[in-house]
């Protein structure tokens, strides 16, 4: 399965899912967005990838006390953006990214996409990382 596949993937999840992208150190390498999905001007769009990274970079800095990181949430008031973190899969610095917008139920699709991953964009001997909490 390529990046372009994955996102596309992840997208049919859930029919709230808006649009996905596979970010390497800040910068889209691959993405997917359903037809209704309003996207920023291309360099706006550059700005929040760039974002999404320096907020991994920040989690990241904190594993060795907190453990491996497996997803984080950006909660705005019409939609939210959650990234989970592909090094294992893809390499080093690279990010999951996708926009949904409610209702859905947060922990039933962290769960749903952790499971997508760990089929299609298999963990490297850390499984046990895949079971949510």
């Amino acid at each position: 399965m390529n990046n372009f596949e994955l996102c596309e993937g992840v997208c049919a999840l859930h029919e709230n899912i808006m649009g996905a992208a596979v970010l390497q150190q800040g910068v889209a390498i691959a993405g997917f967005s359903k037809p209704v999905t309003p996207l920023p001007n291309e360099e706006r769009l550059k700005a929040i990838f760039f974002q999404t990274e320096i907020i991994a970079a920040i989690h990241r800095s904190n594993q060795d006390f907190y453990g491996p990181l497996l997803f984080f949430t950006a909660h705005f008031e019409g939609s939210d953006v959650l990234a989970f973190p592909l090094e294992n899969q893809i390499g080093e610095k690279t990010i999951l990214a996708f926009k949904v917008s409610p209702p859905y139920n947060h922990n039933e699709l962290v769960a749903k996409v952790l499971d997508y991953l760990k089929k299609h964009a298999p963990y490297e001997g850390n499984d046990d990382l895949l079971n949510p909490r």
